[in-house]
This record gives C-alpha cells, structure tokens and sequence, in this order.
C-alpha cells in the first residue's frame, strides 16, 4: 500500500492508502508507537471502515546465521474475526509473494 508521511519517529502519524471497496474505507491511519532501530517498530493501526483499531508489530530476529522477520498483528475484537482472517490472508499474500520478491530482486 502506498505510504505518506512516514518518519521513524516515536508518536509519528502516517497512513496507508488504496481504492475503496464495499468493506473497506480505504485508508488506515498509523502512529509509530515504538521503535528500536535494527530489532522492532510496532505502530497503531486504525481504519474508520470497518472500525478498527489495532497493533501491528515488525520484529527481525537472528537465527542460524540469517535475520528472520517476524510480523504480529493484535487487538482484534470479539466481533472483528472476519476482519482478522482478511487481514491475515493480505499478510500471508504479502509476506510469502510481495516481499519476497522484491528480496529477491535485490
């Protein structure tokens, strides 16, 4: 998703943003919660539609010689189940196809 207004800055406000859909606003809106250069960066992440407000969490962590990225995405809510499988089916898509191509072509 197209980023705006990232800045690797405790409290800083940014937002993802891509077409609408007929479940989705189309803008998450972020702020850096916290950051350790080189080990973690978890941020909030709201979206009006559905309304959401969750955390989601970057962290690398070594293991047997290579650096393994790990990604957790929390809060959901009770009646936000659907969302979450959504989600989660966005993630896998990008972590298993998107990022590592663009990996791969470097």
């Amino acid at each position: 998703m197209p980023c705006k207004g990232f800045a690797l800055k405790k409290g800083q406000e940014f937002v993802f943003e891509i077409a609408p859909s007929v479940f989705f606003g189309g803008i998450f809106y972020n702020k850096i919660l916290d950051f350790n250069e080189g080990e973690f960066l978890s941020y909030e992440c709201a979206a009006a539609k559905p309304k959401l407000t969750t955390v989601v969490k970057w962290m690398l962590a070594e293991e047997g010689g290579e650096t393994k990225l790990i990604l957790e995405h929390s809060g959901f809510m009770g009646s936000q189940w659907l969302t979450k499988m959504m989600l989660a089916g966005g993630w896998k898509k990008m972590m298993n196809k998107h990022l590592h191509d663009k990996l791969q072509a470097r």
